[in-house]
């Protein structure tokens, strides 16, 4: 409980020092919705982690598909990885990487502890995220390109390689 508010208002705090951004009351009705549904619902049910399994991925498919306006006619899909980060602007290209590497990771790992063998794992989340990422070709605005997957792809071989690594490794 205290890491989980040290946390979340390390992450409020650090957005509002560091990327300059006004407190919300959506960031705090999203740390309280969190700390009631863990203290509430999670504690008491014993397949609380394909709970918090399906939310996240619920979570990570809405914020790939918003504002959920669709477009009869799709836009191109890029397959050069990390294309859109080094046309943009680098203070929002940083946060957008960090953000999606940490929710990235954290789904892997999630999967791993519910008992999916790594690969397995990496390879659901970035088939995952290339279908948000192809349907995100209807949506007008957003980017639609192939970097999420290859994301996923490298932090599995990334958790792979620190699993061989460790000597504690199972």
């Amino acid at each position: 409980m205290v890491t989980f508010l040290a946390v979340a208002t390390a992450e409020f705090l650090g957005r509002i020092v560091i990327i300059d951004r006004a407190a919300q009351l959506a960031d705090l009705l999203g740390i309280a919705s969190v700390w009631l549904l863990r203290s509430l619902v999670l504690r008491r049910n014993p397949q609380h982690l394909t709970i918090v399994i399906t939310v996240f991925l619920g979570m990570i498919v809405i914020l790939r598909l918003e504002p959920f306006i669709f477009s009869p006619v799709p836009h191109p899909f890029g397959w050069v990885p990390f294309l859109s980060f080094l046309r943009g602007s680098i203070d929002v290209a940083v946060q957008a990487l960090c953000e999606k590497f940490f929710a990235y990771s954290r789904l892997i790992w999630l999967l791993c502890h519910r008992g999916l063998r790594l690969n397995r794992a990496t390879v659901l989340t970035a088939a995952l995220l290339f279908a948000a990422s192809w349907t995100t070709r209807y949506v007008p605005g957003r980017t639609a390109e192939i970097t999420d997957a290859v994301m996923a792809l490298a932090i599995g071989g990334a958790f792979g390689l620190l699993r061989q690594a460790s000597p504690h490794a199972s």
